[in-house]
C-alpha cells in the first residue's frame, strides 16, 4: 500500500467521524434548545425571553401584530404574560426549513384555562439561536 493511499484512507476515516459526530450533536442540540425555550416560555419573564429575541421581530399575541423591535417586543410580551400566566408550556414539534432557519409548535395552558398554540421561528445570529417569529394564538 502506498503512502498516498494510506493518507487517503486515514483522511475518509477522519471526515467519517467528524460527520458522524456533526449529526449527534445536531439532534443534541435540538434537544438542547427545544428544553430551553420551555424553560424560557414557563418563565413568563419577558426579560428573559427578549434576550432570545432578534432584535427586530414579528410577533403576534391576542390584539397585537406587527413587527417590533426587540424593546417593544419585551413590553408587549410583558403584559401578555400578565394576563396570561402561565400554568403549562410545551413544544409538540419542531424542524427544519432549508434555509438554516428552525421552527417550533407548543401549547401553552395559562392558569385561567385558555390555551394558546405557539410558533416560533429561530435563526442563527451572530452564533446564537434567535427568535425571528414569535406567536401566540388562542386555540
Amino acid at each position: 500500500m502506498s503512502f498516498t493511499m494510506i493518507r487517503k484512507l486515514i483522511l475518509t476515516i477522519f471526515l467519517g467521524f467528524v460527520i458522524l459526530i456533526a449529526s449527534e450533536s445536531r439532534s443534541q442540540s435540538e434537544a438542547d434548545l427545544t428544553s430551553m425555550y420551555e424553560k424560557v416560555f414557563r418563565s413568563e419573564d419577558a426579560s428573559m425571553i427578549s434576550s432570545h429575541l432578534n432584535s427586530t421581530i414579528e410577533l403576534t399575541t391576542p390584539g397585537k401584530e406587527g413587527s417590533f423591535s426587540n424593546k417593544q417586543a419585551r413590553l408587549i410580551l410583558g403584559n401578555f404574560f400578565k394576563k396570561n400566566k402561565v400554568r403549562s408550556f410545551n413544544i409538540k414539534r419542531n424542524g427544519d426549513f432549508s434555509d438554516g432557519s428552525r421552527f417550533f409548535l407548543g401549547e401553552m395552558q395559562s392558569a385561567s384555562g385558555e390555551n394558546f398554540r405557539v410558533y416560533f421561528v429561530i435563526r442563527e445570529t451572530n452564533g446564537k439561536w434567535l427568535i425571528h417569529i414569535l406567536k401566540f394564538k388562542k386555540s
